[in-house]
């Protein structure tokens, strides 16, 4: 009885190899670098002055805070457009199945695309006609910026629900309605609590999707719209502190496991009074 796990260890071997090789291995080299003030001139051991510094520093704090309001924004509108979409998907998707890849389109475009798309629109397009925007300011361009990703990133939520309810028992829908429970209870007794591991799924990896946007800030060509990925981008590539970006690397890192930790279960809902 022993041996059998070993056995089984054997063949994940080479999927352990693999992962340590490129994910253990580039992450504690980052921390290595994180403990350093590395840049092109000197490198020298200087323990956590790297993290002191950022854990002191305002313009740091801001761009984090920055990051988490358009993750606020665009997976709470994502969430709630997506069940919308998801639902109507579910009933057209029985006379037009290629609605469920029609909606995907946007999440296939690089979101480079998308952002290029926004910005314009707001810096002399469309939208800054129809709003009389004539010089479009930090906070135009960050709704430009939350826009695209509302935009590219609802139409998976959407497939993604569809697919949910697809496997929703017609069984207990039938019974809530033998019991004589109105379409609004059946989505909040029986459906919502059906989808909710699939809901969560996707609410993490768009929270984590969005957590990371660097290509929006980083088209929008102004200092005052920075994230923290285009900071740790911007001290890594521009100012060559390679020491200080790594640092940044690994708060961004565990700023998204503490998302991960707390969307997950928020979505795991049994039934809703």
């Amino acid at each position: 009885m022993s041996a059998r796990p070993w056995r089984h260890f054997g063949r994940l071997a080479p999927a352990l190899v693999v992962l340590v090789l490129v994910v253990v291995v580039p992450l504690g080299r980052v921390v290595w670098t994180s403990l350093r003030r590395s840049s092109p001139t000197h490198d020298k051991m200087v323990g956590f002055d790297n993290y002191t510094h950022l854990f002191t520093n305002r313009s740091w704090w801001l761009a984090v805070a920055t990051s988490l309001v358009i993750v606020a924004v665009v997976v709470a509108v994502q969430v709630v457009l997506g069940i919308v979409l998801g639902a109507a998907i579910h009933r057209v998707g029985v006379v037009w199945p290629v609605t469920r890849v029609l909606v995907l389109l946007p999440f296939v475009l690089l979101s480079v695309v998308s952002v290029v798309t926004w910005r314009d629109a707001v810096s002399g397009g469309y939208v800054a006609e129809w709003f009389n925007i004539d010089d479009p300011g930090p906070a135009a361009r960050l709704a430009a910026v939350t826009i695209g990703e509302m935009w590219r990133g609802t139409g998976l939520v959407a497939a993604v629900v569809a697919l949910a309810l697809s496997a929703v028992p017609t069984s207990l829908a039938n019974a809530t309605i033998a019991d004589g429970a109105t379409g609004l209870q059946r989505w909040r007794r029986v459906v919502l609590p059906s989808i909710a591991p699939a809901l969560a799924g996707v609410a993490v990896f768009r929270v984590l999707d969005t957590y990371r946007v660097l290509d929006g800030p980083l088209l929008a060509d102004d200092p005052d719209l920075a994230t923290a990925p285009f900071l740790t981008w911007t001290t890594q590539f521009t100012a060559f502190e390679w020491g200080l970006g790594a640092a940044m690397s690994i708060i961004v890192l565990l700023v998204a496991l503490v998302l991960a930790a707390i969307i997950g279960p928020l979505f795991r809902v049994r039934r809703l009074l």
